[in-house]
Parts: C-alpha cells; sequence; structure tokens
C-alpha cells in the first residue's frame, strides 16, 4: 500500500489471507455450512481465519481505497472482511465497529458518486 498500488496490496492480502474464494455468491456456503464445516470446506474456514489475521490491513486498504476513489477495490475488500464477519467471534468488537463504519463509509461515498453521474 505504501507504493499506492492498491490493486497489487489486495492481491497480496488475497494471497496471504488464503481468501480468494470468500466473499463471493460461488462459494455455495452459508453461515450454518461454515459452522458445521467437514473437510470438504478446509479452505473456507482457512480464508476466514487468514481474513481475521490481516482485518487491520483490510480496514487500511479500504480505507485507502475509498480515498483515492478506487471503489472496486474497497468493494473487494469490504466483500471479505463482512464475509469473515459474519462468523460469530470472528471479529472482535473494534474490528466490527471499524468495518461497520467503512460499509457506511463506502456506501455514502459510493452513493455521491453515483448522484453526481446523474
Amino acid at each position: 500500500m505504501k507504493s499506492n498500488d492498491l490493486k497489487r496490496a489486495l492481491h497480496c492480502l488475497l494471497t496471504m489471507s488464503n481468501s480468494r474464494n470468500i466473499g463471493h455468491d460461488g462459494t455455495g456456503l452459508g453461515l450454518n455450512d461454515i459452522l458445521n464445516l467437514t473437510d470438504k470446506k478446509q479452505d473456507v474456514v482457512e480464508g476466514v481465519q487468514g481474513i481475521v489475521k490481516f482485518a487491520k490491513e483490510f480496514l487500511d486498504l479500504i480505507d485507502a481505497a475509498d480515498a483515492t476513489a478506487q471503489g472496486e477495490i474497497a468493494r473487494e475488500a469490504l466483500k471479505r472482511l463482512a464475509a469473515a464477519g459474519s462468523v460469530k467471534g470472528a471479529l472482535q468488537g473494534h474490528e466490527l465497529r471499524g468495518l461497520a463504519l467503512r460499509l457506511a463509509n463506502h456506501g455514502e461515498l459510493t452513493r455521491l458518486s453515483v448522484g453526481s453521474l446523474s
């Protein structure tokens, strides 16, 4: 992120956290599936654990992407963090509050940018 290449920073975070498939509709997993995992779904557990491990970096990336009008990058990071946050006990209270603030901020920025296009 220090080089301001946020797309590369997102790619690195997804690789380090092993969370490429987390936060997409294509995973086919609901909350009950995540909580009652079988060996076949172990990669989802590892992805959630990776997101939690790098939660601060995901939050920083979201802030940087929103600040530089790179909404797609912020959206991708938000999807992963929100998916991990939906697992009970995965994120701590301060991380959940930070996620809620960033979701609200990102939504407001998106609303403003769409409104200015009209």
